[in-house]
């Protein structure tokens, strides 16, 4: 049977482009199987699914080529229905419902994974992503950083706009070149000793009270975060270093 090269949706024919990609963002739809023929595209690479009220991931089972899932802006509650997306490299599941990070235990090919805008509490469900390069979970509801030590290839983290007290849990993490922990509640800075590698890090919006220990960071360049609750010495001292951000309250 030849390959199909195209799925209708509301009585209108979408083909899939050449370079192996199918666009279908913001069309409302809710159910993906009502998408005539999406489990026959068994080679597209890429799927835009962006922006339409999707509740549940299914549907998908036979894209196993997929490269890129692009589920953004959906009502998904739940990480499920891509266990045989084992080609998957990137994964956007921003500003949904979900409230748990489950479901990715055979995409060890992940590079990058976005779950921003969304209600986790927990960071989890990770151990399996050891190639994963880049990870967005701001804006949800984590109070503590920890179970990342098998994603040793990390270069990029986001927790901005949650609810972290204390940075912690990045020993195994030297990879880091940006960490963003700005609108958290971090009063002290410390716990950054392993990474040589970090460049920028963004600690805007927190009550912090006391720096320690970043002189070993020779790498770091720029630091976002506000001097006005600083001694004066060490609020200098910073400022003589780095690019800074002073906030505007």
């Amino acid at each position: 049977m030849p390959d199909i090269d195209f799925v209708e949706w509301k009585g209108k024919k979408y083909e899939v482009r050449k370079d192996l990609s199918l666009e279908l963002p913001m069309m409302g739809i809710e159910n993906i199987l009502d998408i005539i023929n999406i489990d026959k595209l068994v080679h597209i690479e890429e799927l835009n699914l962006s922006f339409n009220k999707i509740k549940k991931i299914s549907g998908l089972e036979n894209l196993k080529n997929l490269k890129i899932l692009d589920l953004r802006g959906n009502e998904i509650s739940k990480i499920e229905g891509l266990e045989n997306l084992v080609n998957l490299a990137y994964l956007m599941l921003s500003e949904n419902k979900i409230e748990k990070i489950e479901g990715l235990e055979n995409l060890e090919n992940i590079k990058l994974l976005r779950l921003n805008h969304n209600h986790i509490k927990e960071i989890e469900g990770l151990d399996s992503l050891w190639k994963l390069d880049e990870l967005d979970l701001s804006y949800n509801e984590i109070k503590e950083i920890k179970n990342l030590q098998n994603n040793t290839l990390l270069t990029w983290l986001n927790f901005c706009y949650n609810q972290i007290q204390e940075i912690q849990g990045l020993e195994c993490n030297s990879m880091l070149e940006r960490l963003d922990l700005g609108k958290n509640e971090i009063k002290v800075v410390k716990g950054l000793e392993e990474l040589k590698k970090l460049r920028e890090l963004h600690l805007n919006f927190n009550p912090i009270e006391r720096i320690d220990n970043i002189e070993p960071l020779e790498r770091l360049k720029t630091l976002l975060m506000s001097y006005k609750s600083l001694p004066d010495s060490i609020r200098e001292k910073i400022r003589s270093r780095f690019y800074y951000d002073e906030e505007i309250s």
